[in-house]
């Protein structure tokens, strides 16, 4: 249930395939070959082995790192790289050893998460039938009013030759203790993907400009689906 409304109904493996954003790989490091490989330093090897495995989902997956510590590496494999997972892992554990990676964990998307999403969809609705907006605040120093859960954000003004689409974020949101979404940061900015558009019902971009050229009001973000936007970061 979200917003008086009932969102899905079944069992907990169907409600993580369908509504998660895929499978969870855990690397874990340390003791896989009985000690440190003789190519590299004790003060390196740690750094070393997490560089290598990073870029190793990154060649076959072009996916990186959600969370990394000095022990774990964790990565969110979307489900559309289903069909490459059987070789991929084969490929990984049979070089478990040359990365010193001690633990493959592998699973679905948690039921936190499953709900989360939801919830997020619902708001995202319910913000855009009743113009319900909040305030994000980038790293670079710009604000943009944004609806509550949306995912993906373009920032205005931010076209260039290099970046004909322009640039968004991936915007992050928890629930608080109330049970409503508020803003726990954002990506770093990124290209928009070539060809994705806007949603129509998004806010115009720019805020009105007075005789002085000056801008007044606020300054709305672009709202993208993210269906589109990860089946674009996706080829």
């Amino acid at each position: 249930m979200a917003k008086g409304r009932l969102r899905c109904i079944g069992n907990s493996i169907r409600l993580k395939s369908k509504f998660g954003t895929g499978f969870i790989a855990n690397m874990r490091f340390g003791n896989a070959n009985g000690g440190q490989t003789p190519s590299r330093t004790p003060e390196d090897t740690s750094s070393g082995h997490h560089e290598d495995v990073k870029k190793f989902f990154k060649y076959h997956l072009d996916i990186s790192p959600t969370e990394e510590n000095k022990s774990f590496l964790t990565f969110v494999i979307p489900h559309d790289k289903e069909s490459v997972l059987k070789d991929f892992f084969a490929e990984l554990q049979a070089r478990q050893r040359e990365f010193n990676v001690s633990d493959i964990q592998l699973g679905l998307a948690t039921l936190e998460e499953v709900f989360l999403n939801i919830a997020k969809q619902a708001e995202l609705e319910n913000a855009a039938a009743e113009g319900k907006m909040v305030t994000l605040d980038l790293t670079s120093g710009k604000s943009v009013q944004i609806p509550v859960g949306a995912r993906f954000v373009g920032v205005p003004e931010t076209n260039s030759s290099e970046n004909p689409g322009g640039i968004m974020v991936e915007v992050y949101w928890v629930q608080d203790d109330s049970g409503s979404l508020c803003i726990s940061g954002h990506s770093n900015e990124m290209p928009v993907p070539s060809g994705v558009q806007p949603l129509p019902s998004a806010p115009q971009l720019l805020a009105r400009t007075n005789m002085l050229g000056q801008r007044r009001g606020p300054v709305y973000g672009m709202v993208y689906d993210s269906n589109q936007i990860l089946a674009a970061q996706s080829y």
